[in-house]
């Protein structure tokens, strides 16, 4: 018997379990062998909606690591004319605390996580490179004092990136906005 309906088809998943770890990890850990930039790439651009779906409904006002990599905002760094040059994530916003990130007075490449420096100089490094820092304002991360960044929230906040039930979360959330310390790890 003849019918108007439309036959849908059923999007088979072809990701494997480590591709799939991989697009929901949270640690810097976790990544793909033999795959190139490119593949990645295309990887995260074909579940990037089916992850963030499932991320801003359990874990809103955050994002995954992929996200950051691929499509948080980009930085306008200073480092015009290097290959990482608008390749990064913008960082997010310093509230306070004191410790110097070393990308800004060693010739290393940044690194964040979620927008956040993953190194700061040491008290070793002070020492170490004291002649190198006379006549800048560097010092070491305290542990009295240490640094502080803005919120994950915040800063898609700030950026008008949350979803309407993110919005609605953060309302009854507020806690959330609250700034990150930067803890070490000794």
């Amino acid at each position: 018997m003849p019918t108007n309906r439309t036959r849908r088809s059923r999007k088979v998943s072809t990701v494997t379990d480590e591709e799939r770890e991989w697009l929901y990890a949270d640690d810097k850990d976790n990544f793909l062998f033999f795959h190139d930039e490119k593949e990645i790439l295309n990887l995260w651009k074909s579940y990037r909606d089916e992850v963030l779906t499932f991320w801003t409904q359990n874990k809103p006002c955050t994002r995954p690591l992929r996200w950051w990599d691929y499509e948080a905002p980009r930085w306008n760094d200073p480092f015009e004319g290097c290959f990482i040059h608008g390749t990064m994530p913008e960082p997010r916003q310093r509230i306070g605390g004191i410790g110097t990130p070393s990308y800004e007075v060693l010739a290393i490449k940044p690194c964040f996580y979620k927008g956040i420096p993953t190194s700061f100089i040491n008290e070793w490094e002070m020492k170490f490179y004291a002649d190198s820092f006379k006549g800048k304002n560097v010092s070491p991360m305290g542990d009295n004092d240490p640094p502080t960044f803005e919120s994950e929230a915040a800063y898609l906040q700030r950026h008008d990136l949350l979803t309407p039930q993110e919005k609605k979360y953060l309302a009854s959330h507020r806690k959330l906005l609250e700034p990150e310390i930067v803890i070490t790890e000794d």
